[in-house]
């Protein structure tokens, strides 16, 4: 059961989409930072439902799925979740399975498949390299 913890309006949540088939990563490119990301989005009231009103966990996992979908076409399988606490905020990070053949994305200039190996890890903020880190330590598991 993931924790239930309470409310704040920087709760964010990512997801770290990995290949059905393949080790590939999608990251998508800030705009406004330039550097690579995971998707990911605050948890809105659209995410909690009134099934996980009061789970943030859930709520996160539905701001994933949501996410996935918007920024690449894509519906992801939730395989592994980590919940940091942040000065501002919960940090939800999920990693989750997806086909890629059905890879659309809105931006094909901000939104790419890497393959594992050419993650741009050094052009990734701090917060998304330890999402990387704990991703590795999965895969190798």
């Amino acid at each position: 059961m993931e924790p239930t913890v309470p409310e704040d309006k920087h709760d964010t949540a990512i997801a770290v989409i990995i290949g059905e088939n393949t080790s590939d990563l999608i990251l998508i490119r800030s705009r406004r930072t330039g550097l690579w990301r995971f998707p990911g989005d605050r948890i809105r009231d659209e995410d909690l439902g009134t099934d996980c009103a009061c789970d943030r966990g859930a709520a996160a996992k539905n701001t994933v799925i949501r996410i996935a979908r918007e920024r690449t076409g894509l519906s992801v399988r939730i395989k592994r979740i980590v919940a940091m606490h942040r000065p501002i905020g919960m940090f939800y990070g999920y990693a989750g399975l997806a086909d890629f053949a059905r890879f659309a994305p809105r931006d094909e200039d901000t939104v790419k498949i890497f393959p594992f190996c050419d993650v741009p890890v050094s052009e990734m903020a701090p917060i998304q390299r330890i999402t990387f880190e704990r991703v590795i330590r999965w895969i190798l598991e």
